[in-house]
């Protein structure tokens, strides 16, 4: 059975790590895996599974590499279709049906993001 795309994005909401990791896409474009490290302060083990969850679940594309003076460079972005395609409606469906314990880690997560 195929996840909606709003209960993704909720899933990945719950995790404070992946939340800011797309909060600072949405706000700054693509950034390296050492970009987001600079701000995001978690382990680099925890920050590589995070995107690479968020690759799998289709939110973030695959990097687009660059390769600067011997240097290769991975740089991530949205995958902002996804993201157009999410309704409110469907968001506020989604929360609606979510169980406390689940709206309990989503409001964590957004208070410890910030």
């Amino acid at each position: 059975m195929k996840t909606e795309p709003s209960e993704t994005l909720l899933r990945a909401f719950k995790n404070p790590t992946k939340l800011s990791i797309i909060a600072l896409l949405l706000k700054n474009g693509q950034m390296t895996v050492t970009q987001l490290s600079k701000i995001i302060n978690t382990t680099r083990p925890n920050l590589y599974r995070s995107i690479r969850e968020l690759v799998n679940d289709g939110l973030i594309l695959k990097p687009t590499v660059r390769v600067t003076k011997n240097y290769v460079e991975k740089y991530y972005g949205l995958n902002l279709k996804i993201f157009d395609s999410v309704k409110s409606r469907h968001v506020i469906d989604a929360i609606s049906k979510a169980h406390t314990s689940d709206l309990r880690e989503l409001m964590i997560s957004f208070l410890l993001m910030n």
